[in-house]
């Protein structure tokens, strides 16, 4: 077993990222595009909760494991990236556990999932939050190998909370497939290094006005890419840009509401 992937790596991983971000709490964030760094609270809750990252060393040896048949991630450290891709997947579970708490049930719509991230460690941690949710999580790609190794993780979930839809974002049918597997839940969007934001505004549009927000995993590229003219045309509101310094690179999360 991999040594950098295993239960209490990926802990000591996590917990030396939070002592970096805590400890650049400082470093500015422009008002303009209404960052603010992501409350103390929500990222030190997970810490002690041994079955996230039981459940998160069983998703990475299995990405580990497919990427020697096909790319999940580069052959370059993979390790690497799996650990580094699924600790940004506990960023996004952290804040989508406080708007859980605002919403209700969350359907979660992972767009070009791929290995599974950033929607499967997000869901293992609002899913420990409350075990007896109701929150559930669609995983959607277009590419066959990709669709099968989602479908191989539906088993870390209980019966009934996670989907793979075989297709692409922007497909007519998936707004249909969101009304049956979720028709009381409050939609949200995710996902990680799917597209630009203009592209992925203009991919969601057949979801139309269901599709309550997006809650998008982003790199420092995104403050380039926010346009708040074209969100408001979209029906859309910028309602938080959230910045966690990593000791390798900042990760930021774009949460866009429903107008």
């Amino acid at each position: 077993m991999s040594h950098m992937l295993s239960a209490e790596e990926l802990k000591q991983a996590w917990s030396r990222e939070l002592s970096h971000h805590f400890a650049n709490l400082a470093t500015h964030v422009s008002r303009e595009t209404g960052n603010q760094d992501i409350p103390q609270e929500q990222l030190l809750a997970i810490l002690d909760e041994s079955e996230v990252w039981q459940k998160l060393e069983i998703h990475c040896m299995r990405i580990l494991e497919a990427n020697k048949a096909f790319n999940l991630v580069s052959r370059r450290s993979p390790e690497a990236q799996i650990r580094d891709n699924a600790l940004d997947g506990l960023i996004l579970g952290c804040a989508l556990h406080r708007v859980s708490r605002e919403t209700g049930k969350l359907l979660l719509l992972d767009a070009g999932s791929g290995s599974g991230v950033p929607g499967v460690p997000a869901m293992f941690v609002i899913e420990t939050f409350v075990p007896q949710s109701q929150h559930r999580l669609l995983m959607i790609d277009s590419h066959r190998m990709k669709q099968e190794f989602l479908c191989d993780l539906i088993d870390l979930f209980d019966s009934g909370k996670a989907q793979v839809f075989r297709g692409r974002l922007e497909n007519p049918v998936l707004s249909g497939l969101c009304k049956e597997f979720g028709p009381d839940h409050h939609w949200i969007l995710s996902s990680k290094a799917l597209a630009r934001l203009d592209k992925t505004l203009k991919w969601i549009r057949n979801l139309g006005p269901d599709l309550d927000e997006l809650l998008l995993v982003k790199g420092p590229a995104v403050l380039d890419e926010i346009d708040k003219g074209l969100i408001e045309k979209e029906g859309l509101e910028l309602r938080g840009l959230y910045r966690f310094n990593s000791s390798l690179r900042n990760t930021y999360l774009l949460r866009l509401t429903r107008r």
